[in-house]
């Protein structure tokens, strides 16, 4: 049975406090927004909001449920995600990655990347060296 991931949270409520940090950050100098299956679907949706430089997106739902539809501003997307994850289905974070050019790498893992830690921090690293 698949776990639906809108029920973690005041999605509404996280959306708002990183906007906040965002803006806040924003002003004193450049912003690159990261997070990991929840956390990448609210920095994708704040970078609409906020002008960042680029977006690091761990397992990111392409949908949750009310929610709008996951999007983001056309920076440079890096995403990390899994073949064989519980939640999200590879295939639409792909037809996500192809929409937007986004960098995508796709690991041997399941949700939490708990395989891929390296693989995961080398693909931030090479975002940040793209900016």
């Amino acid at each position: 049975m698949r776990r639906e991931v809108s029920q973690l949270g005041d999605v509404p409520a996280r959306l708002q406090r990183l906007l906040g940090l965002a803006q806040a950050a924003a002003q004193r100098g450049p912003v690159v927004l990261a997070g990991s299956s929840l956390g990448a679907y609210i920095a994708a949706q704040v970078s609409l909001q906020v002008p960042v430089r680029g977006l690091f997106l761990m397992v990111p739902p392409t949908r949750m449920g009310w929610m709008p539809a996951l999007d983001a501003a056309p920076v440079p997307i890096s995403i990390v995600h899994a073949w064989h994850d519980e939640l999200i289905p590879a295939a639409e974070v792909i037809a996500w990655a192809q929409a937007r050019a986004a960098r995508l790498l796709l690991v041997d893992d399941m949700h939490r990347l708990g395989g891929h830690v390296e693989a995961s921090a080398r693909a931030f690293a090479e975002l940040l060296e793209t900016l």
